[in-house]
C-alpha cells in the first residue's frame, strides 16, 4: 500500500507514493506509516500499487471511513504537523494521529516521570526531531504524545519501534 498527495510530499504522481508497512503481524490489509501533512497541497489517498490510481482509496462518506473509487474525495488534516497514518484496507478505515515527541528515562532531567519534549525541524520529507539537554549515566526511550503506546528504543545505530532501553555510559 502507499499514500500519495500534495499534503504529504509525493505529489500526484503515483510512481513517487511512498509506501507504507504492515502493522499488524496477523493482517496483510492494515498499513501504517509517519508522515509530515500539511494542510495546503489538497489532501492525500492510499494506493495498492505506485504505477497508477486504478482501485485507489479516498475520504469515504464519514470521517474515518474510506471508498475504494479513485473519484472518491482526498482525505485531509486541519493542522499541519507529523501523524502516524494508518489504514485498514479491508475494513475501508484510517486513522491520523498527530504526534510531538519526547525523551524520557533516568538518564534525562524528568527521569521516567516527565518527558522533555522535543522539536519538530524540517517539513515534506525531513523527518528530524530535535532537543539538547544534559544526559547523565542510565537510560532513555523516545516517545509520542507523553505514552508509551508509540515508543522507540534500541541502540544509537538503530532505533526501532518498540525497541530496548537506551543506555547512556557518559554524561
Amino acid at each position: 500500500m502507499y499514500i500519495v498527495g500534495g499534503s504529504v510530499g509525493a505529489g500526484w504522481e503515483p510512481t513517487l507514493a511512498t509506501p507504507l508497512a504492515l502493522y499488524d503481524e496477523d493482517s496483510k490489509a492494515k498499513f501504517e506509516t509517519f508522515e509530515y501533512i500539511t494542510v495546503a497541497g489538497d489532501g492525500f489517498k492510499f494506493l495498492p500499487t505506485n504505477i497508477d490510481w486504478t482501485n485507489a482509496y479516498g475520504k469515504g462518506a464519514a470521517v474515518g471511513r474510506l471508498e475504494q473509487d479513485e473519484d472518491a474525495g482526498n482525505i485531509t488534516v486541519t493542522q499541519d504537523g507529523f501523524y502516524r497514518v494508518r489504514m485498514d484496507a479491508e475494513g475501508l478505515t484510517y486513522e491520523l494521529l498527530p504526534l510531538t515527541m519526547g525523551v524520557i528515562g533516568d538518564a534525562t532531567p524528568g527521569e521516567w516521570d516527565n518527558d522533555t519534549d522535543m522539536t519538530f525541524i524540517g517539513g515534506k520529507g525531513s523527518y528530524t526531531w530535535q532537543v539538547t539537554l544534559n544526559l547523565v549515566p542510565g537510560k532513555i526511550k523516545f516517545r509520542a504524545n507523553d505514552d508509551w503506546a508509540i515508543n522507540f528504543g534500541g541502540t544509537a545505530d538503530d532505533i526501532t519501534p518498540g525497541g530496548a532501553d537506551i543506555v547512556i555510559t557518559t554524561a
